[in-house]
């Protein structure tokens, strides 16, 4: 039979994505078939305005803006420091190049506004902090903004990182250029996406249609993803291209599940030469009776690699 859920904890969960054409009352009405045929449906609405983003511009002003779009701030900055801290509000960037963040910058919701046409370039950042942004809210998503030059000036660097709860976090559509740099020292957990140790366990993360371009393995290497403790994931849809990775324990995508977790790693394309392993789902260490079902499929290695 057909089920349809709206708890992350339920095997029946399902996430349905909308982007508005204008602000207005919306109807949703979704009919899910079971293979015998019988079937389930669920309706809602929603209320779309504009109180729950604010935008960022190339041509604004962190002084006489307002963050509107008519008026919108200049810097990512001044967006993220002003509104998320409190409101929890989106930030929307509109198409340019942003070379203000310095790294630390704590976020819930950034997004371009048309999509890969934003660019956050990190080359002349003098963060000494190894994460440019933290993802330290309930829910965060991350879409559409092309990431170019992390910066190398730290042990350790990482595009997103989070310690703390985060029941949903979503990267979708985004393009990350690391054009071969690494950071200084230590170089363990090198990722675009990572979710550390502390905390309680994720329910649900999503890493979908983002490409990756010139990882170079040092130490554990570059990862697209490094997460301990998930319930349900779904790393689906993403390419890997000139990557550079020599060493035997570098892990382009690792999974550290907990007890009980469910996930996809699906129709993923790799381009470039691996001596070791790609995909890494790591499990034992957390229980022996870990549980659950992972779907490993259609994931293209045109240079060697395993899982």
């Amino acid at each position: 039979g057909a089920t349809l859920g709206t708890d992350p904890n339920s095997s029946d969960y399902m996430l349905v994505k909308f982007t508005p054409a204008s602000t207005g009352s919306y109807s949703f009405r979704v009919r899910v078939y079971g293979q015998d045929g019988n079937s389930v449906v669920r309706a809602w609405s929603m209320a779309v305005n504009t109180t729950w983003c604010v935008f960022v511009s190339p041509t604004g002003n962190d002084t006489t803006g307002d963050g509107s779009k008519a008026l919108p701030w200049a810097t990512v900055t001044k967006a993220i420091t002003t509104v998320q801290g409190s409101g929890g509000k989106a930030v929307i960037l509109e198409d340019g190049t942003y070379t203000d963040v310095q790294g630390g910058l704590n976020t819930n919701a950034l997004l371009a506004w048309n999509q890969r046409g934003a660019n956050i370039d990190c080359t002349t950042s003098s963060s000494t902090n190894n994460v440019v942004f933290y993802m330290n809210y309930k829910h965060t998503l991350i879409q559409g903004i092309v990431f170019k030059n992390p910066p190398i000036t730290s042990e350790s660097p990482r595009w997103f990182s989070t310690d703390t709860l985060c029941d949903s976090t979503y990267q979708d559509n985004c393009r990350f250029e690391i054009n071969g740099r690494e950071g200084t020292g230590n170089t363990d957990n090198v990722s675009c996406f990572f979710l550390g140790q502390a905390g309680s366990n994720r329910k649900y993360l999503a890493q979908t249609r983002c490409e990756f371009d010139g990882f170079k393995s040092v130490g554990n290497g570059w990862s697209s993803i490094d997460t301990y403790g998930t319930t349900w994931f779904v790393v689906e849809d993403n390419s890997f291209t000139n990557q550079t990775v020599g060493n035997t324990s570098a892990g382009v995508i690792w999974i550290k599940g907990a007890a009980s977790i469910n996930g996809d790693v699906r129709r993923n394309t790799f381009d470039s030469t691996f001596t070791g392993y790609v995909i890494d789902i790591y499990i034992a260490a957390i229980a022996d009776n870990a549980s659950g079902n992972i779907d490993v499929s259609y994931n293209l290695f045109k240079g060697g690699g395993g899982i």
